[in-house]
């Protein structure tokens, strides 16, 4: 795991019981005991913010956040055999545009990409549903997703029978959408961070939303 690679550098199992700043200290009880920080980040997503046992005023400063749109998402993945998919696979994956109606929003193809996601002989395909575009067919209902999925990816990538493998991963909250005006949100992230010395917001909800954005962040703090 990679947290045994890491070693002490970090800590798994820990119950926070308070963040509190104190003086010119960031003072955190864990598990219980007190200890005291020169600087804090916080990496969790911006509608989970409000679960940290933070102090009152940063609670309060923090407010703001929770009005980022995280929209629904429903994540399926799919592996048939190679001899029911038509379609060469040949690439990253396909956006489906807006003006097609459909119901998917788009197709990724792990197994093209990277090697050994499949057995021998089977094909990977992870398909994306709901989003901003339509959130009510973002479902944890597998059966109901399926019934609209597969109709079209069969239609689109010329697929026979039914998959061999499925996966369904339900994304309540899934990727904060940057919507026009988000620069706001970006300024009182900023302030947040003067008020509060010592103070690091970060996650994909400030400074791109990939995941190479969030290692640049990380590699910049």
């Amino acid at each position: 795991m990679l947290s045994k690679a890491l070693g002490e550098s970090v800590k798994t199992g820990v119950s926070l019981r308070s963040i509190e700043r104190n003086q010119d200290k960031w003072v955190i009880n864990w598990n219980d005991h007190e200890y005291s920080y020169d600087q804090v980040i916080l990496t969790t997503p911006a509608h989970s913010l409000s679960k940290l046992p933070l102090e009152r005023s940063l609670h309060s400063a923090l407010e703001f956040l929770r009005a980022i749109d995280y929209p629904p998402v429903s994540v399926l993945n799919l592996a048939f055999k190679r001899s029911q998919v038509s379609h060469p696979l040949d690439g990253f994956g396909l956006l489906i545009p807006e003006c097609e109606k459909r119901s998917v929003l788009g197709v990724l193809f792990p197994s093209s990409i990277f090697q050994h996601r499949t057995p021998e002989g089977d094909v990977l395909l992870t398909i994306f549903v709901g989003g901003n575009r339509q959130p009510e067919l973002a479902t944890p209902d597998t059966e109901e997703l399926l019934r609209h999925v597969l109709p079209e990816i069969r239609e689109i990538l010329g697929i026979k029978d039914s998959p061999c493998f499925i996966h369904h991963k339900y994304w309540e909250k899934s990727i904060p959408q940057y919507n026009l005006g988000y620069g706001q949100f970006l300024k009182q992230i900023k302030d947040v961070e003067k008020k509060f010395y010592g103070l690091q917001i970060m996650g994909n909800y400030k400074d791109g939303i990939s995941l190479s954005n969030c290692i640049e962040q990380a590699i910049r703090s």
